[in-house]
């Protein structure tokens, strides 16, 4: 079974990798329904802090493979799922029209509709790591929790890819915490 495949995950809340640093206070910009999305793109499993070192490498692989058949737009994903004390899967990704005409050994995805709490990274994208750290915390104190799903980096439009910089949306999937 795939890490990304996380349906039948427990609902308790996220838990941050042991990595982790304490952040100060963070809240989502808005809250969004997100769509169906087929991803096409480049997996690999990390464990604790070698994503910080292998992240950027997957992304410079995943570019030079680009543009795959299909693709829809020129939108890049940073999609993480599966996290637990083992680690968790990253995938670099654009969506895609169809899994059919992805070329072998590119990882296929499907993002089905879910809540989303959506929040912005703005500046160098070496830095996410500490607005991630942040969205933790805020997940750990409200009134919304982890829905187990996968969750993405957005590299829009105002995403400069030369200088690693820009606005960075991040899409977490949350349900309502139970009391």
């Amino acid at each position: 079974m795939s890490p990304c495949n996380v349906a039948n995950a427990p609902a308790s809340p996220i838990t941050p990798p042991k990595y982790c640093k304490p952040v100060t206070d963070v809240a989502p910009d808005r809250f969004a329904t997100g769509r169906a999305m087929r991803m096409g793109g480049l997996r690999r499993h990390y464990q604790g802090s070698d994503a910080l070192a292998g992240i950027p490498g997957q992304w410079s692989a995943f570019t030079t493979l680009l543009p795959f058949p299909g693709q829809q737009g020129d939108t890049t994903y940073g999609i993480m799922c599966g996290g637990n004390a083992d680690g968790f899967e990253y995938m670099c990704a654009v969506e895609v029209d169809s899994f059919d005409t992805l070329p072998p050994g590119i990882g296929r995805l499907r993002i089905e509709p879910r809540h989303y709490a959506v929040f912005h990274h703005e500046g160098r994208v070496a830095t996410i790591r500490q607005t991630w750290d942040a969205i933790y915390h805020w997940l750990e104190q409200g009134e919304h929790v982890s829905a187990h799903k996968p969750d993405f980096e957005v590299y829009g439009p105002d995403f400069d890819t030369k200088r690693m910089q820009g606005l960075v949306e991040i899409w977490v999937a949350v349900e309502r915490h139970e009391s």
